[in-house]
């Protein structure tokens, strides 16, 4: 069978923790579990084996991975745009058959983490355009762009937490280029990301938003601090990196549209690539013809730079 858990217990929370420990690069799956952050949980009993857990930045498939009934109730909470990943490499072979997207394909991602051990990242000379949002402010963002905050925020009740800055935000006049916020948090634990409007990326403000979030967030009593990014996403590891951020793993997860956030990261020979892939699979989903289009669009684009 499969249900949703609501409000689950003490003892419910450290199975699920327990379950979900082979995805310590997320700390959004505990901060689900823990009631920290929106989300749902799926098991298949009131003492779970197994577990399907959405949360806002990922999807988890964990526990034991062969009871037929549990494998059959998936699907339907699989929406068909939605990235999975996994506790372990058994489930990688499953997960293909529980998606409706048969454009779906694997994909690498690399963890970051750093403590309040390590050097505090160094502040650009110029940073008098960057400020900081706390809960208390949320209510009233009255920037040309504030959505950019607003949507980003998935934190429950950050009411309780008005000790906590969430965001760091880079100014333009009154629009934001670039944003670092909180994508969860839990205790003295976060994990942060950047946002940098297209046409300022790769000027400096996305190191300036993240280093200036890091900084406050350390001060604020935060002790350690989580990173993601694609593989290929070079400007993202390459503030990450800046920022004093190490690597501390890989991991695949499935994602049926390639997550390519910046669309000069890959070469030409890459986007064809992804162009054939989705070609073969439109011949049985037409649907998918839009990504084929859009990847070789992008690969001639490569070509004539």
């Amino acid at each position: 069978m499969i249900f949703e858990l609501e409000n689950p217990t003490e003892e419910q929370i450290s199975r699920l923790c327990e379950m979900t420990c082979g995805v310590p690069h997320e700390l959004t799956v505990e901060c689900v579990i823990r009631g920290t952050s929106p989300g749902e949980i799926y098991v298949d009993d009131q003492s779970p084996r197994s577990c399907f857990i959405k949360t806002p930045e990922c999807n988890v498939l964990a526990g034991e991975h062969t009871d037929e009934e549990f494998l059959s109730g998936i699907s339907p909470h699989i929406d068909y745009y939605d990235a999975v990943t996994c506790a372990d490499s058994k489930w990688e072979e499953i997960i293909p058959g529980l998606h409706g997207n048969i454009g779906l394909r694997r994909y690498r991602r690399f963890a970051y983490q750093r403590t309040d051990m390590d050097m505090i990242p160094e502040l650009p000379e110029e940073s008098g355009n960057v400020r900081f949002i706390y809960a208390k402010d949320l209510a009233s963002l009255a920037y040309g762009n504030s959505d950019i905050v607003s949507d980003w925020i998935n934190i429950l009740e950050p009411e309780k937490r008005l000790d906590i800055c969430l965001a760091a935000v880079v100014l333009d006049g009154n629009d934001i280029i670039s944003c670092s916020a909180l994508d969860c948090l839990l205790e003295e634990r976060v994990e942060i990301g950047i946002k940098t409007i297209p046409e300022y990326r790769g000027k400096g403000f996305g190191y300036l938003a993240a280093s200036s979030l890091i900084n406050r967030l350390y001060g604020d009593g935060i002790h350690e601090i989580g990173w993601h990014c694609v593989a290929t996403n070079k400007g993202s590891r390459r503030i990450a990196e800046k920022c004093g951020f190490r690597k501390v793993s890989e991991y695949d997860f499935f994602c049926p549209y390639p997550p390519i956030e910046n669309t000069s990261d890959l070469t030409a020979d890459e986007w064809e690539t992804l162009a054939l892939f989705f070609d073969e699979k439109a011949l049985t989903s037409p649907d998918l013809r839009n990504q084929s289009e859009r990847c070789r669009n992008q690969a001639e684009i490569r070509r004539q730079m």
